[in-house]
């Protein structure tokens, strides 16, 4: 592999965690805000990712706990609060275990 070709991995590599990182610092997240963060100009964001949705798809990978198959499963289908209750209290635990978090 080339020096090249490993610089844009780095890069993009870069970039995903500084996004992942402003998306735990509960920062506003903008292209040219994970750019700078980095260290590099806007136009090489784009150059590894076409748009924000894309860049931000990328960070949230592996971010968020997969939902349990057990909260899948849980609760009747005609029970919709009860539902509703353990998807709150999942979303919720799962928040409170982000805010704590750090990208290393």
């Amino acid at each position: 592999m080339s020096q090249r070709v490993r610089q844009k991995e780095r890069t993009r590599a870069a970039l995903i965690a500084a996004a992942r990182q402003l998306i735990l610092d509960g920062a506003g997240i903008t292209m040219m805000g994970t750019a700078t963060a980095v260290g590099v100009s806007e136009a090489t964001a784009y150059r590894h990712f076409p748009d924000l949705p894309s860049l931000l798809r990328e960070a949230f990978t592996g971010l968020w706990p997969d939902t349990p198959g057990d909260l899948a499963r849980a609760g009747d289908y005609g029970d919709v609060p009860e539902r509703v209750a353990q998807a709150a209290d999942f979303l919720l635990r799962n928040v409170v275990k982000m805010r704590g978090r750090s990208v290393s």
